[in-house]
């Protein structure tokens, strides 16, 4: 294996090295033009094509409207990953409160069943769940603005 890689390497760099050689000789045989040299490079500067000072404005103005373009774009990408992170980062909470929401609801229906509850403490639990339910409605509503922004941006 390694004899076969070693000869390969080796007949590649040998025709690396004859396409050099190649290249030089055809670098050496090309024929300079006749006359002198300020002449040929005055003859190629006069083909250059010009543009006038209105063509030049107007294509910079169009550069600059492409680059305005551009950065819309990019600055409307930018705005629809936000706000997918921030559904994302809102279902992820909404998820969580609700978790927390049913844990204590359980608990509460359970030792309700069972009379463990007094009623200063079911006052309490009750003024919790409360909060849980209005921060879930919260969330929710959140959510749904979030996803309405998102539809905007990918019309």
């Amino acid at each position: 294996m390694k004899k076969t890689s070693v000869i390969a390497g080796l007949l590649l760099l040998s025709s690396v090295a004859m396409q050099a050689q190649e290249v030089q000789k055809e670098e050496s045989t090309t024929i300079l033009p006749e006359g002198p040299v300020v002449e040929v490079v005055e003859s190629v500067v006069s083909e250059v094509p010009t543009m006038t000072a209105e063509e030049l404005k107007a294509f910079n103005q169009q550069q600059k409207q492409i680059e305005r373009e551009r950065k819309a774009e990019l600055k409307k990408q930018k705005e629809i990953a936000k706000c997918q992170k921030k559904i994302q980062k809102l279902t992820d909470k909404l998820n969580k409160t609700k978790a927390k929401y049913n844990k204590e609801n359980d608990a509460f229906n359970r030792d309700m069943a069972l009379g463990k509850i007094a009623p200063v403490q079911e006052l309490k639990i009750k003024t919790k769940l409360h909060k849980y339910q209005t921060e879930i409605a919260n969330l929710e509503f959140e959510i749904k603005a979030e996803e309405y922004k998102y539809e905007n941006l990918t019309k």
